[in-house]
């Protein structure tokens, strides 16, 4: 019931932020109408980039900072993987809340 209400509750602007989008363009290409597709299109590509990143993560106490620190010295690779999934991750949830 209270998740409901504030579903309910952020409806009302999403609501008003989709009326021009609505009038402006075709359904198929109104970004708002298509947020599920695009919160799963997110969703894959931070899983991909993710299972990606493992090959330069180290998981350990002692390993993990020093291992972060590589990826951000190599910014062709692993930093671009990195950021594709941060960005990627944040993306996935403000679609999550625009699509509910």
């Amino acid at each position: 019931m209270r998740g409901e209400s504030l579903l309910s509750w952020l409806e009302r602007p999403l609501t008003w932020l989709e009326a021009p989008f609505a009038r402006a363009l075709p359904a198929r290409l109104n970004v708002i109408a298509e947020a599920g597709g695009l919160a799963n299109t997110s969703l894959l590509i931070a899983l991909a980039t993710g299972i990606l990143l493992l090959f330069w993560y180290t998981p350990s106490v002692s390993g993990a900072h020093a291992s972060v620190e590589r990826m951000v010295a190599a910014p062709f690779t692993a930093g671009l993987l990195r950021s594709l999934h941060r960005h990627s991750s944040d993306l996935v949830m403000a679609l999550v809340v625009i699509h509910a």
